[in-house]
């Protein structure tokens, strides 16, 4: 079996003297997120519960893990033999790396996406604009359209009036046409019956007879 050994040496540095430069990414991203609290974890075990001199061993609190600082390395050995190795001291750049590359991307995507909107409102904004100028050129248009139709009524309705009156002075004239034309037919009946009797008047009018001739000498 693996005997711990206890080195009773008081720390002489400060915590900080260990050089842990703990990496914390950016929340949101789910692989992150375990790595982060597994580093805080650790960290604070080291910190709290082992010496800050290199290549000093000490008994974890577990009695089934061992736990060794060495030149910033975090080494966690259980007693069955398998060994786990964190690195706390050496960021991880692999993962800023492709972390920052994931950021610029979502930035650069999301820049395109908010282009692509601002596009899209402008171009929605010119069709408005453009139909709100043709709205108000069409009001006009009909405004003009009315106020031309409203005169062209008045005009007919005018036109119509006179043309009634006209109408009820030929309907006038029409009748006095009538019954002056009756009065002159009577009139020419009147005539022509003076006509024949005067005629007639001579025809039978007697003839005088000269006294002389009807004196008989006796």
């Amino acid at each position: 079996k693996y005997v711990p050994t206890v080195n009773q040496q008081q720390p002489k540095f400060s915590p900080l003297d260990l050089g842990l430069n703990v990496l914390v990414f950016k929340h949101g991203d789910d692989p992150i997120d375990p790595i982060n609290h597994m580093m805080l974890f650790l960290t604070s075990i080291v910190t709290s519960r082992y010496p800050t001199i290199n290549n000093q061993l000490k008994n974890s609190s577990n009695p089934w893990q061992q736990a060794t600082v060495n030149n910033g390395r975090v080494t966690l050995q259980p007693v069955q033999g398998r060994q786990t190795t964190f690195v706390a001291g050496c960021g991880t750049t692999s993962f800023r790396v492709k972390n920052g590359k994931i950021k610029m991307n979502q930035v650069l995507n999301e820049n395109e996406r908010l282009s692509e909107q601002i596009i899209n409102k402008d171009t929605l904004n010119i069709v408005v604009n453009s139909s709100v100028d043709n709205a108000s050129t069409y009001k006009q248009l009909y405004d003009s359209i009315k106020s031309t139709r409203v005169r062209s009524k008045e005009q007919c309705d005018e036109l119509i009036n006179q043309v009634n009156l006209k109408s009820v002075e030929i309907s006038d004239l029409n009748a006095n046409l009538q019954e002056q034309g009756l009065i002159i037919a009577s009139l020419r009946d009147e005539l022509r019956k003076l006509k024949e009797k005067a005629i007639v008047d001579t025809m039978v009018s007697p003839h005088t007879i000269d006294p002389k001739m009807l004196k008989v000498d006796v």
